[in-house]
């Protein structure tokens, strides 16, 4: 499922063409002012799948990570996970930008922002599978049916802190 929420391109609606022939994707348009929690509470709402899979625009998967998401939905069938996400590293450069959320004295904050994904931190929380208080929804998956339980993404929220607060219900359950 593709949200199209007011892009402005022609290159975008040219893609949209060459993909309307695939009956696997699902165009759908968001007409309203951005809200990242509703348009993806409008998308989820169309989804049949098991898994949600909620995936920013801007990623970019690196050579090498063909099984990705096999692997986020290996570890969103465990029982014990709420949500999955992934390591985010910022554009061309092997500087972290997410390897989970911590909780800090100013709020809400990405671990290891920054630093250099070449070392390993922490007894490698950079490079292994690590239980984490939440995720971005940047690149977050987890279980349809847990999503639809929460409510989805808190609409209050229209672009920051959603993916903390689905996270920090997720715990509360």
């Amino acid at each position: 499922i593709i949200v199209e929420n007011n892009s402005t391109t022609d290159e975008i609606f040219r893609y949209y063409k060459e993909l309307s022939g695939n009956r696997k994707i699902h165009l759908l348009r968001w007409g309203k002012e951005f809200n990242y929690s509703a348009i993806n509470n409008f998308a989820a709402a169309h989804a049949k799948g098991e898994y949600l899979l909620l995936l920013n625009d801007d990623m970019e998967v690196l050579s090498g990570c063909s099984d990705w998401m096999t692997r986020m939905v290996g570890q969103a069938s465990l029982r014990h996970v709420g949500t999955v996400g992934a390591k985010l590293l910022y554009p061309d450069s092997n500087l972290i930008q997410h390897v989970g959320v911590t909780n800090t004295i100013s709020g809400p904050g990405h671990k290891l922002k920054a630093l250099d994904d070449t070392q390993a931190y922490y007894y490698g929380r950079n490079k292994l599978i690590y239980d984490m208080i939440g995720v971005t929804a940047a690149c977050l998956m987890m279980r349809t049916r847990v999503y639809k339980a929460l409510g989805g993404l808190y609409e209050g929220l229209k672009v920051a802190y959603n993916d903390v607060d689905l996270c920090f219900r997720i715990c509360e359950k």
